[in-house]
């Protein structure tokens, strides 16, 4: 794999790291905090997710550009299990994984907290 998809996508997996590292320690949610705080934070985790799935889309791209030009009798098609024989790569999917049910949890805690509040 050429250094400068090496590169990148050390750097995806350090911002995963990262933003699955903010959320498992940042603070229980009370129900002092406000709707609105808890939604702007959902919406900047929904957002990150978001630009992480484009970083793997472009990885990927990227991935079976190199897989094309090293084996031309291939087929047009690139199978994605094909590329996730990268560690790299796997770790990052886990990680965009977990950081999806990590939102889907705090979506659920904020529903319940709005539902109590609601009572």
């Amino acid at each position: 794999m050429p250094k400068k998809i090496r590169h990148r996508a050390l750097k995806l997996c350090v911002l995963c790291l990262a933003c699955a590292l903010a959320i498992a320690v940042s603070p229980i949610f009370t129900p002092a905090q406000s709707t609105t705080q808890l939604e702007f934070r959902i919406i900047q985790l929904e957002r990150q997710i978001s630009e992480l799935r484009g970083q793997i889309y472009s990885l990927q791209n990227q991935g079976s550009r190199v897989n094309r030009s090293q084996s031309p009798s291939g087929s047009g098609r690139t199978n994605a299990r094909m590329l996730s024989g990268d560690p790299l790569f796997d770790n990052l999917a886990t990680l965009a994984i977990e950081t999806k049910q990590d939102v889907i949890k705090i979506q659920e805690r904020l529903s319940k907290l709005e539902s109590s509040r609601n009572r």
